[in-house]
């Protein structure tokens, strides 16, 4: 093999790995969603969440943001003051991407995941009107004007599937029991055994 051959084909074969390494980097990042760095980003990350997580249930909604706060090691409350955001905002965003399904790789995630803070351009109205409540909502929630439905949840899971088998194994293993929420949820919220 000639001098040329052997630089054109070294060439080819970084070129080749450069464009791996970046589609990785890409499929990564895209996957676990940026960090939100204000409040109204950690608003939007919410809204896209509970959507994804309880479509427009709004006390599945206010326990599982209520849940991953607690689970990011925030005590203090939600509240209004931007402060809250500047402090606690990224472990509570770390948690919303990692805990809930907004990183998988799926249609819906990524659709999901292009939802914007104002009306959703694909849907039609009356899922625009839904998404705007469900925002404002979440704002609330946010602000820590809305009461936790679910007080003593530290976990929450779909009622089926992988979800309800990790949460059997772990009620049978005498780590965590049913938590107890002001409503019904169409998600399960647990408590760990103190």
């Amino acid at each position: 093999m000639t001098a040329n051959r052997r630089r054109l084909l070294s060439a080819i074969v970084t070129l080749l790995w450069a464009i791996i390494l970046a589609t990785a980097i890409g499929d990564a990042c895209s996957r676990r969603g940026a960090k939100a760095q204000t409040r109204s980003e950690l608003a939007l990350l919410s809204a896209r969440v509970c959507y994804l997580e309880a479509s427009f249930r709004r006390d599945d909604c206010a326990a599982l943001l209520n849940v991953a706060r607690k689970r990011a090691g925030v005590r203090e409350r939600f509240s209004s003051s931007s402060s809250w955001a500047r402090q606690n905002g990224s472990k509570f965003d770390r948690l919303l991407n990692r805990y809930s399904a907004l990183a998988a790789p799926t249609a819906r995630a990524r659709f999901i995941r292009a939802f914007p803070w104002g009306d959703v351009l694909t849907q039609p109205n009356a899922f625009n009107a839904r998404w705007a409540e469900l925002r404002s909502f979440v704002s609330r929630v946010l602000s820590g004007a809305q009461r936790d439905p679910c007080p003593h949840a530290t976990q929450w899971g779909a009622r089926y599937g992988l979800d309800k088998e990790r949460a059997d194994r772990a009620i049978t293993a005498g780590l965590w029991l049913p938590a107890r929420c002001a409503k019904s949820t169409a998600n399960a919220f647990y408590a760990e055994r103190r």
